[in-house]
């Protein structure tokens, strides 16, 4: 369980994603025996039910918000966290191995940085097991650096190796809901919410105070910041009720928003709750470098070749583009820009955009020709300006799949 900058008590879970969903799941707390190796260890401090916030198989990790609220005789404690990558000088795992009643161990070196991952290279007392994926793994400070990912450790078997996602890795996705006020911290302390009194309903802000025009994907990177919010909040930009598939209630006092391309200027977000709503300006501003989103913009979104497909640009407006799109996603370098696709500009293709007007933003619809791109066919898109200077700047680099 970890705490956020919000510091609100929201009830966050860090497991791994290879444990499975945990829409439906029983929450069981002080699992554990009243004394080293003595007692029955007690089963009836339960939650039901979560909503699931972040789900990314490729770093194995999955974040989770628990629905009820628990009370104060369960003494939920949210842990603090730390993502500087800097390795601590030991580490200690909690977790339940097989499901059986909580279990330490502890490593008295630092671990090792492997990839996304640290590597814990033989524990010094205890071991993990089967049924200990997704635990949490500290620092001496007791905070979350990681969740355990996977390992060939066990009482038969002492001497192997675990490997725990980093934090530091994961922090792009992880950011809008361990940090929803934007403080950029690298760590956080933990926090007891026996003691938190909740607060009215009401919208103070909205995280970060200036939005772009185009941030590429939907990752939910709009906060917008209050009190009292619930599940049953609704969320209306400009007026226009939002699909709630499009907003999330990340914690207690903040909602994550996927708002869509919007015009430079000044626009309205309003939260519904009870019959009561409460309002909040914010202002859209150009980006300060060139996006470029593929559809979604999510990773792999689909391209349905019959129909085309649809690119949004944004830049300072006068602001001219050439898009470019490849099969390839080696690299292709010259003095004056560096792509990221098209093999040494030997599998590119592109081709020029109008202006971005004064809304800092364009949609351009492409076709494309039936059997031109197979299905299955993985295709990477990216934009460059001509009017930033030299070098040229570049856009993101997007990715889609065709799948008709």
């Amino acid at each position: 369980m970890l705490n956020n900058t919000a510091l609100d008590g929201t009830l966050l879970l860090l497991t791994a994603e290879h444990c499975g969903q945990l829409q439906n799941a029983v929450f069981t707390f002080n699992y554990e025996r009243p004394s080293c190796g003595a007692g029955a260890a007690p089963t009836t401090d339960t939650l039901v039910g979560a909503v699931e916030l972040l789900v990314d198989p490729e770093l194995d990790f999955r974040l989770a918000r628990l629905i009820e609220p628990a009370p104060p005789a369960y003494g939920v404690y949210l842990a603090g966290w730390d993502r500087t990558d800097v390795p601590p000088t030991s580490s200690l795992g909690i977790h339940h191995p097989g499901g059986d009643p909580k279990k330490l161990s502890r490593d008295d070196d630092p671990p090792r940085i492997v990839g996304p991952s640290w590597q814990v290279v033989r524990w010094d007392l205890g071991v993990t097991g089967g049924g200990s994926s997704g635990s949490p793994l500290f620092d001496p400070a007791g905070r979350v650096i990681g969740q355990l990912e996977r390992g060939n450790v066990s009482c038969l078997f002492p001497n192997g190796t675990d490997f725990y996602g980093r934090l530091g890795a994961q922090w792009e996705l992880m950011e809008p809901y361990l940090d929803p006020l934007g403080s950029g911290g690298l760590v956080l302390d933990g926090l007891d919410p026996a003691g938190l009194t909740p607060l009215p309903f009401d919208v103070r802000a909205v995280a970060p105070p200036e939005v772009e025009t185009l941030t590429p994907g939907t990752q939910k990177t709009v906060r917008i910041l209050g009190d009292g919010f619930s599940d049953a909040s609704s969320v209306a930009l400009d007026g226009v009720p939002l699909d709630p598939l499009s907003f999330v209630r990340g914690g207690n006092t903040w909602i994550n928003v996927d708002t869509p391309v919007l015009d430079v200027g000044a626009h309205e977000l309003a939260v519904t709750e009870a019959g009561q709503t409460r309002s909040i300006v914010f202002d859209v501003v150009p980006p300060s470098r060139p996006r470029l989103q593929v559809d979604t913009g999510d990773k792999d979104a689909m391209i349905v070749s019959f129909k085309g497909v649809d690119l949004y640009h944004a830049d300072q407006p006068g602001h001219v583009h050439y898009c470019y799109y490849s099969t390839s996603n080696l690299p292709s370098v010259h003095p004056l820009v560096t792509l990221g696709l098209g093999n040494q500009f030997t599998q590119l293709f592109g081709c020029r955009i109008q202006p971005i007007p004064a809304a800092g933003w364009l949609s351009v619809h492409h076709d494309i020709p039936s059997g031109a791109l197979p299905p299955g066919t993985t295709v990477y898109a990216q934009s460059v300006c001509i009017s930033h200077g030299r070098p040229l700047a570049i856009s993101n680099l997007q990715q889609s799949l065709v799948v008709l």
